[in-house]
């Protein structure tokens, strides 16, 4: 049989290597500079399979375990608070973080939404304002 993704050498313990990049190695991205883990630190061994762009408020039905929800806040606007809600739903659904480029549509995150996520050990993350959503 050929080689597939993640095949590598035999470690004795016949465990598969787990699929994704830690959070935190994703954050060591050239293109991630200035990031920050605003809460949740603990969580930064989650792993990232694929990343996700929140352009609606619902979003929850839509999310995958794995993923890196990025987002605006544009979705937000109108009601900050609800991040609270979108942390805990998040955490629940096994969505690795979540990124959030702050100061257009949303200027700071929840004191409740940054203490939910340090309980949860769910990381919120800051974007600087020079990240691109395509990079």
């Amino acid at each position: 049989m050929g080689k597939v993704a993640n095949d590598g050498p035999a470690s004795g313990a016949g465990l598969p290597t787990p699929l994704g990049v830690p959070v935190r190695e994703v954050l060591r991205a050239a293109v991630l500079e200035g990031c920050r883990v605003m809460a949740g630190e603990s969580g930064t061994d989650r792993r990232v399979t694929r990343l996700n762009v929140m352009e609606v408020p619902d979003i929850q039905p839509w999310v995958r375990p794995g993923e890196l929800l990025l987002t605006t806040g544009y979705a937000l606007r109108e009601d900050p608070d609800q991040i609270v809600e979108l942390v805990r739903t998040l955490a629940a659904r096994d969505v690795a973080a979540l990124a959030v480029k702050l100061g257009r549509y949303v200027d700071e995150i929840p004191v409740e939404a940054l203490r939910l996520a340090d309980e949860l050990g769910f990381p919120v993350i800051e974007l600087p304002p020079h990240v691109s959503f395509d990079d």
